[in-house]
Parts: C-alpha cells; structure tokens; sequence
C-alpha cells in the first residue's frame, strides 16, 4: 500500500472524527511546515469551555496513517476566543486562527 501525504490524511482523520461525534461543527488544519504531524482544530459543542488549549497526540498507524495527529478540541466559545485573539494554539504551531484551513 502506498503511503498517504499529510493533507489526504488530515482530511480522512477530519471526517472520521465527524462522523462519530456528531456534533462536530467544524475540523481546522494548521499545516504544519515541516510536514512532520496532522495538526487539527475540532469544534465541537459536545465539550464544555476550559478556556485552555490542550493537545490530544496520536502515533501513527501504518500506511494509512502514517504521520502522528495532534488534536485541539474547542467548544463553539472557545473558537471565536481564539479568532479574537484571546485564545492561542500551542506555541510550537506557529499559527494563528487566520492560518487555519477548514476541511469539508
């Protein structure tokens, strides 16, 4: 089996998450430069509102999923918090909300 790039696996990841949590509203990619993990912001109105940004990481499982995934999961406040500004990624993103992708 071939393996997949970053962004094919970004989105199969996305998807998958809102599949089974239905109330997933939006999945965001923060590309990461190095090309090292999937990197995603997942809005979600199924969590409550930490005001905290608290990476969940993943190894890597084979081929088909063969990059680590680090996952942001935000309440609905939360993500206008951190389109404000008052609400960063983790500094070892380099990103601001402006730099997001939205995956369909």
């Amino acid at each position: 089996m071939e393996q997949v790039d970053i962004e094919t696996q970004a989105r199969s990841v996305a998807q998958s998450h809102r599949q089974n949590d239905p109330d997933t509203t939006e999945v965001w990619w923060s590309p990461d430069p190095a090309l090292r993990e999937v990197r995603l912001v997942e809005v979600s109105s199924s969590v409550g509102c930490t005001g905290e940004v608290l990476p969940f990481r993943f190894g890597p499982d084979g081929a088909a999923m063969p990059y680590p995934t680090v996952v942001v999961l935000l309440s609905p406040e939360e993500m206008r918090d951190l389109r404000e500004g008052t609400l960063s990624l983790p500094d070892s993103w380099r990103a601001r909300a402006e730099d997001l992708r939205l995956l369909q």
